[in-house]
């Protein structure tokens, strides 16, 4: 599946999850638009063995999704403490 997205310079597969279950496959994750939410679900149904795909994934514009991820992670990381041992 991955060697398919490779192959197809249409998409960003670097935020796409892939899950295959009995010859059924989920994508996840964030694409940057409807097209290449298409073309993933395009390219898996052409892998051998694949006998359906449901998308799960969310349309995000580049960076947008990335940087609000980037940001609350951050925020969480700054907010944590160390917790020592007495």
């Amino acid at each position: 599946m991955e060697l398919e997205f490779k192959w197809d310079s249409d998409i960003d597969a670097t935020d796409i999850g892939v899950s295959v279950k009995n010859g059924a496959v989920t994508l996840t994750g964030f694409v940057k638009n409807f097209n290449e939410e298409w073309e993933a679900e395009s390219d898996a149904k052409r892998v051998a063995g694949i006998v359906g795909v449901a998308t799960d994934s969310e349309i995000c514009p580049p960076y947008s999704c990335r940087a609000a991820s980037r940001l609350a992670f951050k925020s969480i990381s700054l907010r944590s403490k160390p917790i020592r041992a007495n």
